[in-house]
């Protein structure tokens, strides 16, 4: 059994400069391509979260239309204002911060307006 200590490898020869980090590694035509590669990946996944969240907000609108119609005035504010909860909390899980913004404005404007608050 071998009870000796390795010593630590010598790192006299490890640049601690950022500018000579910079200038040992320059970029080649595959990191470009990787990068390109990564931001239309990256655009791709937003694309389809957003794509996501339409088809809730389409499954939504046909649970509405489907039920709205039997139901009493009061049942149909509880109702949407459930869903416009549901529809923030999806649009912040999928990241589509854009309808986030609207969905709050929507939410604030209708809880205003319940409390009799018209500014």
């Amino acid at each position: 059994m071998n009870t000796e200590i390795e010593s630590p490898p010598d790192q006299s020869d490890i640049p601690t400069d950022f500018g000579a980090l910079e200038k040992s590694a320059p970029t080649t035509p595959i990191d470009d391509t990787v990068a390109t590669l990564s931001g239309q990946l990256q655009h791709e996944i937003d694309q389809r979260k957003e794509e996501r969240f339409l088809w809730i907000f389409a499954a939504v609108g046909l649970v509405d239309f489907h039920y709205f119609g039997s139901m009493s005035f009061g049942a149909i504010v509880a109702m949407a204002l459930f869903q416009l909860a549901f529809l923030i909390a999806a649009a912040r899980w999928l990241g589509v911060d854009h309808v986030v913004l609207v969905l709050n404005a929507m939410l604030d404007y209708f809880l205003r307006k319940k409390n009799g608050d018209e500014s």
